[in-house]
């Protein structure tokens, strides 16, 4: 399991991909679930979820091997969550959070504000938003995981990075 999600060397089939993706997601989505329910409590769990970077490196470089591809091909994906994140973001900042964001950040740069406020607002635009943006963050990981599992391929044959997954017999 750990050689799964910590050694980037190898190939992994679809079906372990897609899994190890559910898993992580699994992961990511309790920590975000505990998030919501302490918000002193979510700012200490953000610096764990940094923790699940690498496995999902991991797991990207080892699907982009069976397909016959180099791991160096993992940033286009990473942009590709990164863009939807973007856009779930200003849909839910859009529909959540009560026009409070730009506001916010305007009178902070412009120090309109007393810092007291600042803290009181801030807390209450995140609030108004967490639940929306858990269920946006994990439906882009599930569409960035699926987008990327059926654009990869499979390379049925041995290549550089290991022997192949599918037999010939397997097309019958």
């Amino acid at each position: 399991m750990s050689d799964l999600f910590f050694n980037p060397q190898g190939r992994l089939r679809s079906a372990d991909f897609l899994w190890a993706g559910f898993v992580l997601i699994l992961i990511g989505t309790a920590f975000q679930i505990l998030a919501l329910m302490n918000f002193e409590l979510a700012q200490k769990i953000n610096w764990l979820s940094y923790g699940l970077i690498y496995p999902w490196v991991v797991i990207w470089i080892k699907r982009l091997h069976e397909g016959g591809k180099s791991g160096w091909m993992f940033p286009l994906y990473i942009l590709l969550y990164f863009l939807l994140s973007t856009l779930g973001f200003f849909l839910v900042n859009t529909l959540f959070g009560n026009g409070e964001f730009w506001p916010l950040v305007l009178d902070i740069s412009q120090q309109q504000i007393p810092d007291a406020d600042v803290e009181v607002r801030l807390i209450a635009w995140v609030k108004s938003i967490q639940l929306p943006s858990t269920i946006v963050s994990i439906l882009v990981r599930l569409l960035v995981l699926y987008i990327g599992d059926w654009t990869i391929g499979i390379d049925p044959d041995d290549n550089q990075w290991g022997a192949g997954h599918i037999s010939p017999s397997d097309f019958d």
